[in-house]
């Protein structure tokens, strides 16, 4: 494949990655039929990528005897790489958990419109933690974020009013036949309505529109914890292990290991009831199943892919899949968006854009031999170093 091929293919598969997870998390909390737990879906996750990441380790060692040799070398005799990693693993478990609870209480778009202030939680904990000093490009590309964010936020608690109107637009998924009649006409067409089921005597009040305000208040809110504890997690990474030349598979198993027990553990106390009277994997259908492989290997693939596209590239994806989500959201899911959203999507795109041009003094060159981790690991190519 040329370079330019692979830069494309790229961005293709980042796009891909990044709308397909939104839109399928969304739906599988929304669809009718029995809800899964999703700190079960978080733990499973983790399972399934550090069995994919022990597979291609595997693979590339040559054997079961390099690659036992190897996660001797790399995960029984580093404890302490393991202690380094637990803190983010700890974050990043509780991120996918606000990111299931987030898009059980908003619509695809407006999450991933203000998901993008994990750039933001990133910029202001590198410059907290890591000294780094941002240009003021970067500071007025944040500025623009907050803003672009903010205004999406405020037309979504504004849109409940506006809708009353008209009539909205049917939505191509098939919808519950039992769904009340709310100003989106659907089930899936408003991601609340299984929440708002859930409070059937306050609706019988009629006070589905207060219930709507709280449910997407409370969404934004674990979106706003994910991206700190996204931004926080992903500096510390980078401040403990700056230099380290691990590869991309044997650290996502040193991190996944105390992910796996974090998240068992996050499901059998905070779920324990649930998991005692249906079982770890009820309400678990086809589409869960596809949004724990997106997450786990989808994820992994990114990573991978994110080695031959730059910046510009990963930030005009992001771009890309915000747009691809607002109008697959407006097309499937019955999602309207208003012209104060559309100009916070916008403001959200640019900043995106900003925030990733360099700042000519130092090239990506410079960043990335502090970010790119090796996608083999040293060890699997010197079977005969140890007898």
């Amino acid at each position: 494949m040329t370079a330019l091929g692979l830069k494309y293919g790229s961005l293709g598969l980042l796009v891909l990655q990044n709308t397909a997870l939104v839109l399928l998390m969304s739906y599988s909390r929304n669809v009718e039929g029995p809800l899964y737990t999703s700190s079960t879906a978080v733990a499973t996750m983790e399972v399934m990528k550090v069995i994919t990441c022990c597979g291609v380790i595997f693979v590339t060692s040559g054997g079961y005897k390099p690659f036992l040799r190897t996660m001797k070398i790399e995960i029984v005799n580093k404890p302490a790489e393991l202690g380094k990693l637990a803190l983010p693993s700890f974050l990043y478990m509780v991120q996918n958990n606000l990111l299931y609870e987030a898009l059980s209480n908003l619509d695809p778009a407006t999450y991933s419109v203000c998901y993008q202030l994990k750039i933001m939680t990133t910029a202001l904990f590198s410059v907290i933690l890591l000294k780094k000093r941002l240009s003021p490009l970067k500071w007025m590309a944040l500025v623009l974020l907050t803003l672009g964010v903010a205004l999406a936020e405020l037309a979504t608690h504004a849109a409940p009013k506006a809708a009353d109107a008209d009539a909205p637009p049917e939505p191509m998924l098939p919808l519950p036949t039992a769904a009340p009649d709310l100003d989106s006409g659907s089930a899936i067409g408003n991601p609340l309505q299984r929440r708002l089921q859930e409070d059937g005597e306050a609706a019988a009040l009629g006070g589905f529109e207060e219930l709507k305000m709280q449910r997407q208040l409370l969404g934004f809110l674990c979106v706003l914890a994910a991206t700190c504890t996204s931004g926080f997690a992903g500096v510390w990474f980078e401040m403990i292990l700056k230099g380290a030349k691990t590869s991309l598979w044997i650290r996502n198993v040193q991190m996944g290991l105390p992910s796996i027990l974090f998240a068992l553990a996050s499901c059998y106390t905070k779920d324990l009831a649930l998991l005692r009277d249906r079982g770890f994997f009820y309400g678990y259908t086809g589409i869960v199943w596809g949004v724990i492989v997106l997450q786990a290997v989808g994820g992994l693939m990114v990573a991978v892919v994110v080695k031959y596209a730059d910046n510009i590239l990963k930030a005009f994806a992001s771009a890309v899949s915000i747009v691809t989500s607002c109008l697959l959201s407006a097309l499937l899911f019955g999602f309207r968006p208003s012209p104060v959203f559309m100009v916070g999507t916008l403001l959200v795109s640019v900043s995106v854009f900003l925030y990733s041009k360099p700042d000519g003094v130092k090239p990506l060159k410079a960043q990335a031999s502090k970010q790119n981790l090796p996608l083999f690991d040293s060890h699997a190519k010197r079977p005969k170093a140890e007898v």
